[in-house]
């Protein structure tokens, strides 16, 4: 196809909102089916047939409101490709360059094949003639409830300003429930939004407390602390002074390791008792 296709391709192809609000779907589509109906006006573009190219854009156009799964980012690349080799076969250069912006924006690196758009098609030039370089965003008002919305595959608040995005709204488990293509000037499917006065990510977690509460509890640790300390150190003098050679007779002996081995018990339970308070001193 190295010229325009000549058109008669009507102007409803583009007279009316692309994927404009469609009526509740009959039943669930899929993203397979929606893929397949881009090869078919791939394949219509290049076989120069505009009326197989618009009965295939009028097939995706039909099928994607009613898909239900995610959409890739690639799919939705190579839909906004589509539906630009559709408009620039309606004569709609502003729309293709915009639909083809957007493609470009997913994809950059992105070539048509040969057999589908050949070298020295004019529309090629279309392809590139918008830069999609740190593109102009509006910001989502109202702002969607976290996880509530995709924009172009991906969980967003802003939109881009110039071209045409894919968005989906998602239910509380995460099912894709709408879906929809659509352009800057049209409003997006209904989703969920964002409470008024939404939580700070801090509002769940406890306020600071003073640190007059905390401080009985972090003298009582450091005294534990300096009580396991204490002790220890006396069972291990103890125990040096048992182990001594020149300590002798039964009775001392005795009486050196009881006293070793119950410091040493003892601290023990006061390094768990500074351990304990040390954490109620953290918490409270």
């Amino acid at each position: 196809m190295s010229q325009i296709l000549p058109l008669a391709l009507s102007l409803r192809l583009l007279g009316a909102p692309a994927f404009a609000q469609a009526p509740p779907c009959p039943a669930p589509t899929s993203t397979a089916q929606v893929l397949a109906a881009l090869e078919l006006a791939e394949a219509a573009y290049a076989d120069a047939d505009p009326v197989a190219l618009e009965q295939a854009r009028a097939q995706a156009e039909a099928t994607l409101p009613c898909v239900q799964e995610s959409v890739s980012r690639s799919l939705i690349a190579r839909l906004h490709r589509t539906m630009g080799l559709a408009a620039f076969v309606a004569a709609d250069t502003a729309r293709a360059e915009r639909s083809f912006a957007a493609a470009r924006h997913i994809e950059p690196g992105y070539t048509f094949p040969a057999e589908v758009v050949p070298p020295g098609n004019p529309a090629l030039d279309h392809y590139l003639a918008l830069s999609v370089d740190h593109p102009a965003t509006v910001a989502l008002d109202p702002a969607p409830a976290e996880g509530r919305l995709l924009i172009e595959g991906r969980y967003a608040t802003e939109r881009p300003a110039a071209w045409p995005v894919v968005a989906q709204v998602l239910d509380e488990s995460g099912h894709v429930t709408r879906t929809a293509w659509v352009w800057p000037d049209q409003p997006l499917p209904p989703y969920p939004p964002a409470p008024p006065d939404g939580p700070s990510p801090l509002a769940d977690a406890d306020p600071p407390r003073p640190f007059a509460r905390k401080l009985p509890w972090l003298l009582g640790t450091v005294g534990a602390a300096a009580t396991t300390g204490t002790l220890l150190a006396v069972s291990r003098t103890t125990a040096a002074t048992w182990e001594d050679p020149q300590t002798v007779g039964e009775d001392r002996l005795r009486t050196l390791r009881s006293t070793a081995n119950g410091t040493l018990y003892a601290s023990a339970g006061a390094a768990v008792a500074t351990v304990a308070l040390g954490v109620v001193t953290v918490a409270w």
